[in-house]
């Protein structure tokens, strides 16, 4: 029978030996912890795997051991067991005791999501669910098949990640899709507890427009205006071609612009769309023209007012509106055009308004999201007196979240002023390397203090391409647990490098490209007292203080 434990960490206790004295089984005051031990005795722990193999063997002090996550990640090569087994054996100066206590333990994967829904969209899909909260849940897993019944595998995986919401774009319309889900933990994916089937179907796309939008010329369609009685087209077309600089433009219908004069767009293929100005109009013409520059005959010819126009000619939707101070210019454009020097496919705001271009809010997830598959920016900010972008945080998210770019891979591109998001950690080009954003840093877990021993505990820090790297600093402090002579618990006390310091004597310590770790040789360890009673350094007791690495 195995027990089980949540968590990341598996903690073990067990009752205290002793030559001296004893306890009757089950009637210890205090449990495991009960009773005295023999000054000279340890203990020798030893985590084994389901096959008997060692994982890890050490000897303590004290009647208690954690088997941290670290450690398992460790003794694995990076392939965390959750199920093992722990023995120990009592010892003394003479031999260890014949026979160990040991428990088997194992960490069940986490429970079924809850609170799990499918949100369907025109092409899309968000599946949304509640993660479980043991404490080491790491994300979810979602499969997807168009077929019911399916059977979960690496063949219908389509997320894994650290999100509870994921929105799935690009799907059929009008299509039922089938979903099981599973939360995962980090001991990985190899045991999954994973829901029931449930479906959602797309959203039927619409099949026509039925409103009349009037004459279609040139490859065009006029603007169209929106409001709470009508929904009507606005602007007409050329009826001869302009050469440019024109103070009089021939109009099929100029019913929408103003009699009193004002301001336009000429939109047709060869020029684009450009502004230009009028003082007056009759039926077919509109007077007193400047900034006219040379069109084709039929090109789409619209007043400058709130509206929208389909410019089928250049492949865009563009939305005209107040930029903030009154002034009515184009704010928005949905489709292939240029800006800046970019080829975009959307472009928002005002070069000359007042505010931000774009805002996107969301009471969870993200409120703006850039994807790029291919060359080419997900999302671009521009502005000339302010930030190209902003980004708000909040009391539980950070103001902006880079994923990994490519898991552990960095990305091929090294053009300069990028960054990137690998293996967890933030890197910046200079055009020719990868370099970290900041130094890594790595801090240990509380060591035990053990005479003649050596401590070995991999750091993980790399370099730029990702090759392991030797710290430029290391260092070992000892953190008091217990006060004692003048020392508070949390007190740090810094370890010399190698052989004595001024204020602990016979500890070495060392790094390398791929740990940190100290040799204990003394049997007796002196410490300067912090309140300075006396002058000499005094002996310590080992369980009173504890190591912690440092290093970057």
């Amino acid at each position: 029978m195995n027990f089980v434990w949540v968590g990341r960490d598996c903690k073990f206790v067990w009752r205290r030996a002793s030559n001296t004295g004893s306890l009757e089984f089950g009637s210890e005051p205090f449990g495991a912890n009960s009773g005295a031990p023999d000054a000279a005795f340890d203990y020798l722990v030893r985590v084994e795997k389901s096959d008997g193999s060692t994982l890890r063997q050490e000897y303590v002090k004290d009647n208690a051991f954690i088997y941290a996550f670290e450690k398992n990640f460790e003794d694995t090569g990076g392939a965390p067991v959750r199920t093992f087994t722990v023995k120990v054996w009592a010892r003394n100066i003479y031999a260890l005791s014949a026979v160990p206590a040991q428990l088997a333990v194992t960490n069940p994967a986490p429970p079924v999501p809850t609170a799990i829904s499918a949100t369907p969209g025109a092409g899309s899909i968000t599946i949304a669910c509640a993660l479980p909260t043991d404490t080491d849940v790491a994300g979810l897993v979602i499969y997807r098949s168009s077929i019911s019944g399916f059977t979960p595998g690496a063949g219908n995986l389509v997320y894994q990640g650290p999100n509870s919401s994921v929105v799935f774009d690009g799907l059929a319309p009008n299509n039922t899709y089938y979903f099981r889900v599973a939360a995962f933990d980090t001991f990985g994916t190899d045991t999954l507890n994973v829901s029931s089937e449930f479906s959602a179907a797309t959203v039927p796309q619409l099949s026509a427009i039925s409103q009349d939008l009037g004459d279609i010329v040139a490859g065009s369609i006029r603007g169209v205006n929106v409001n709470a009685s009508s929904h009507t087209t606005k602007g007409s077309y050329l009826t001869s071609g302009l050469a440019g600089g024109e103070t009089t433009v021939n109009v099929r219908n100029t019913a929408d612009f103003s009699s009193g004069g004002g301001s336009g767009w000429i939109i047709d293929t060869t020029n684009d769309r450009d502004a230009f100005a009028y003082t007056g109009k009759t039926v077919g013409t509109l007077t007193g023209c400047s900034g006219v520059l040379a069109h084709n005959n039929g090109a789409t010819i619209i007043p400058l007012a709130k509206g929208m126009v389909i410019d089928a000619a250049t492949n865009e939707m563009r939305f005209y509106g107040d930029r903030g101070d009154g002034t009515i210019e184009e704010m928005a454009s949905v489709g292939i055009a240029s800006s800046y020097g970019d080829t975009t496919s959307g472009s928002f705001g005002s070069s000359n308004g007042i505010g931000s271009g774009v805002i996107g809010r969301t009471s969870g997830g993200a409120g703006v999201n850039g994807i790029a598959s291919g060359i080419g920016a997900g999302a671009a900010g521009t502005s000339i007196n302010g930030n190209g972008g902003k980004f708000d945080g909040n009391a539980t998210a950070g103001n902006l979240l880079l994923l990994d770019a490519n898991g552990s891979t960095f990305p091929t591109s090294k053009a300069a002023k990028q960054l990137a998001s690998v293996g967890g950690r933030l890197y910046y080009s200079d055009g020719t390397h990868w370099y970290p954003l900041t130094m890594p840093y790595f801090e240990s877990s509380e060591q035990t203090i053990t005479a003649s021993s050596t401590i070995t505990i991999s750091h993980g820090l790399t370099d730029g391409a990702g090759n392991n790297r030797a710290p430029s600093f290391v260092f070992c402090l000892m953190r008091c647990k217990t006060a004692t002579l003048g020392w508070s618990v949390g007190d740090e006390v810094l370890v010399g490098m190698s052989g004595n310091s001024t204020q602990v004597e016979g500890l070495a310590v060392y790094g390398n490209a791929t740990s940190v770790g100290i040799r204990i040789n003394a049997s007796t360890f002196y410490l300067t007292r912090r309140d300075g009673s006396s002058p000499d350094p005094a002996s310590i007791t080992p369980s009173e203080w504890k190591l912690v690495f440092r290093a970057w």
